[in-house]
């Protein structure tokens, strides 16, 4: 089935997606809403590694689905007990198999609001259990020590929904996005410290005191230059959080009460507060 080309919330249509069904069965909600958001659409009988949808190309993404009805049959079909067993034992759906059958791998629930609490609230849910599913190492390492892929798993309320969650995820995994994420990161490393831009001490140092401007400012604690001073005479924060007295620091007495905020009290300061408070109040 050939479906139009659209731009769908600024990201461009998908490529061709592979969808798992009988040719006489009746399309699921998904499919239906994936006919405006991808290039072309295949119906084919199986899929291996039992996803329901695989989107082509590079990135290649397999989707399973699970909806209300799937769950409810489920619940229905399977005492609590059994079903935990089933989980622990082989995965929901053969989940821990579809995810180490691909390299990108998206499990989406669709959930309407009052099912999507209880499925959220139960530990023994069909939600539960398949994410434990998602848990299980790969057949063959019992002792769960070998290196497993990860999938996505995302929860939405229609299958409108279910076809976002798709096109975002293949969009953040395009190669061109990939790299440009990367290079923001590692353009913004240093400015935000990270251990893998190796910051210098006197980067580290200039970074404290600019933060602790900004902290001292939102919580009203110190005048304009306060700031600076303390941290210059005190050294460090750690001394700062530590202090008992900051008598020989030139800053108003106001100012030295961030050493209560810090649970140590500052002895000879209440009472000259009182003062300038009631002195304050009566002007």
């Amino acid at each position: 089935e050939k479906c139009r080309v659209t731009m769908v919330g600024g990201h461009a249509a998908l490529g061709t997606v592979l969808v798992r069904r009988k040719a006489n069965d009746r399309p699921k909600d998904y499919e239906l809403c994936l006919r405006s958001s991808c290039k072309k659409i295949r119906v084919v009988t199986n899929i291996s590694g039992d996803a329901d949808l695989l989107v082509t190309g590079s990135p290649s993404v397999a989707v399973k689905v699970f909806d209300s009805l799937d769950i409810e049959q489920f619940e229905k079909t399977a005492s609590i007990t059994v079903a935990l067993e089933q989980a622990s034992r082989e995965g929901i759906g053969s989940l821990a198999c579809f995810r180490d059958s691909f390299e990108n791998t998206l499990v989406v629930f669709v959930l309407r609001g009052e099912q999507q609490r209880d499925q959220l609230s139960r530990r023994d849910s069909f939600f539960s259990a398949a994410q434990r599913s998602l848990q299980l190492p790969p057949p063959g390492d019992r002792e769960g020590k070998g290196k497993r892929r990860v999938s996505r798993t995302v929860i939405v309320t229609s299958a409108s929904g279910a076809v976002d969650a798709i096109r975002s995820v293949v969009a953040s995994l395009d190669k061109s996005r990939c790299e440009k994420r990367e290079l923001y990161f590692r353009n913004t490393a240093g400015s935000h410290l990270h251990p893998s831009s190796r910051p210098s001490q006197g980067g580290i140092a200039d970074h404290v005191v600019r933060e602790f401007n900004k902290w001292s400012e939102r919580n009203e604690m110190l005048e304009d230059g306060e700031a600076n001073v303390l941290l210059h005479m005190i050294g460090s924060l750690e001394k700062l959080f530590a202090a008992k007295s900051l008598d020989n620091v030139p800053i108003r007495n106001q100012g030295k009460r961030i050493c209560e905020f810090f649970g140590n009290p500052v002895d000879g300061i209440e009472n000259t507060l009182s003062v300038d408070r009631d002195r304050s109040e009566r002007e």
